[in-house]
């Protein structure tokens, strides 16, 4: 049996920020973005040393996970089967999405520092080819939606217009080039700083 794991404050601080800096500020399971958050391991085993173990949930739906305590169940409060099917449904795209994206990142970081720029249209056709070879199948769509949040204002990437039907995506202008990434995937996963933000 598993010797139970107590984090203290900061390492719990940095566990969620880490979480939140892989995945986003969001409910895994609701995909809400407004509640509080709190970590949650995945297996309910307090596995807090083992990266990809944990989620992040809503009280909401961490409560309905794990209801605690002698008579603090409340059957109106639990979550119903079909919505664990709705819920579980979700979390597998959570899940396909958690091994994709930073896969994707990691492709396009490697094109840009190649080749300085990629077309938008590229990215998002040739990236999904990639990623659907390597992990999962997976469309332009969300392909997009990925390109859409690298190229955010935090982003490390942005996207410049050379015409109406062509856009590139590029590094955002740093006073020095980006340092080459020990390890894409970490990098991706914002597991080393690689200068940008």
């Amino acid at each position: 049996m598993r010797r139970r794991v107590r984090l203290n404050v900061d390492q719990k601080k940095r566990l969620y920020n880490r979480l939140v800096k892989m995945k986003g500020k969001y409910c895994w399971v609701c995909g809400n973005t407004r509640k509080e958050l709190v970590v949650d391991c995945i297996y309910n085993d307090d596995d807090y040393t083992t990266p990809g173990k944990q989620q992040l949930l809503c009280r909401s739906c961490n409560s309905a996970k794990n209801p605690r305590g002698k008579g603090r169940f409340n059957p109106e409060r639990s979550i119903s089967t079909d919505d664990m099917e709705v819920k579980r449904i979700l979390s597998m795209e959570f899940e396909t999405n958690r091994k994709a994206e930073p896969e994707f990142i990691s492709w396009l970081y490697r094109m840009v520092t190649m080749q300085g720029e990629i077309t938008v249209r590229d990215a998002k056709n040739a990236g999904a080819m990639y990623v659907s070879e390597k992990i999962v199948s997976i469309s332009q769509q969300t392909i997009a939606r990925y390109i859409d949040k690298q190229t955010s204002a935090t982003g490390r990437f942005m996207i410049e217009d050379r015409s109406p039907d062509e856009a590139v995506i590029r590094f955002r202008p740093r006073s020095a080039p980006p340092p080459a990434p020990v390890d894409d995937k970490e990098v991706a996963r914002g597991l080393i700083d690689d200068g940008h933000p």
